[in-house]
């Protein structure tokens, strides 16, 4: 018997068992029982099933707490609520399931906002470490670079150009992407410079380059 299978065993017991019990200890069962008895089904199928999507998910936070501890919450409201609605003897099946849909509601409207917002930090992460990984692999290249023979001479020029890309603009933007490949590109050629004046060309075309887009980026945040 897989993992899986185990998984839905497990996540089966209770409510096989909390049904036998419904049904053996409540007879008749009223409409506004019923209500309750459905809802709290849904809640316990959208605990189970998110419990299942978001188990690897334990960075998406709500509140500070990972998200998939959400839906636990809501199912033990929904189970709150449906042993209030049998042990009071709910009289409205009206109010009773505008009860259980405000809070699905509720429920769904911070999972779901909650999901995205994390979506959107992780996306900006991830922007954020390609942006420090194009200064710090550019510069890496540099100062390998700076310990050959023919770099000897403009170690200082070369230093110029590491400080430039060090204390200059992380962020990025799609519309200095050309740049960027640019300055890579230059900076990987550099290896293959053969003599001083082409790697004093060179260095002085890549300063040039960061230097745009230094004022690209920053024409872009200023807007």
């Amino acid at each position: 018997m897989n993992s899986t299978t185990l998984w839905w065993i497990l996540n089966s017991i209770f409510i096989v068992v909390f049904d036998v019990v419904f049904f053996l200890l409540i007879n008749p069962i009223s409409d506004v029982q019923w209500v309750g008895f459905a809802f709290l089904h849904v809640s316990y199928v959208l605990a189970v099933f998110f419990a299942n999507y978001l188990r690897n998910k334990r960075t998406d936070v709500v509140l500070g707490y990972p998200v998939i501890y959400l839906s636990v919450v809501y199912f033990i409201a929904s189970f709150i609520l449906t042993l209030a609605v049998v042990i009071f003897e709910f009289a409205s099946v009206k109010v009773t399931f505008v009860l259980y849909f405000i809070l699905l509601g509720i429920y769904l409207f911070v999972l779901f906002s909650n999901l995205l917002m994390n979506k959107h930090t992780e996306e900006q992460m991830a922007t954020e470490r390609k942006n420090i990984s194009f200064v710090k692999e550019n510069i890496a290249i540099l100062e390998q670079f700076k310990s050959t023979s023919v770099a000897k001479k403009y170690n200082k020029k070369i230093e110029e150009v590491i400080e430039l890309l060090r204390y200059g603009q992380i962020i990025s933007n799609p519309n200095t992407a050309d740049l960027e490949y640019s300055i890579r590109q230059q900076i990987m050629g550099l290896v293959s410079t053969t003599s001083e004046e082409e790697l004093l060309q060179k260095l002085t075309s890549i300063e040039g380059l960061i230097r745009q887009r230094e004022i690209k980026i920053k024409s872009i945040v200023t807007n």
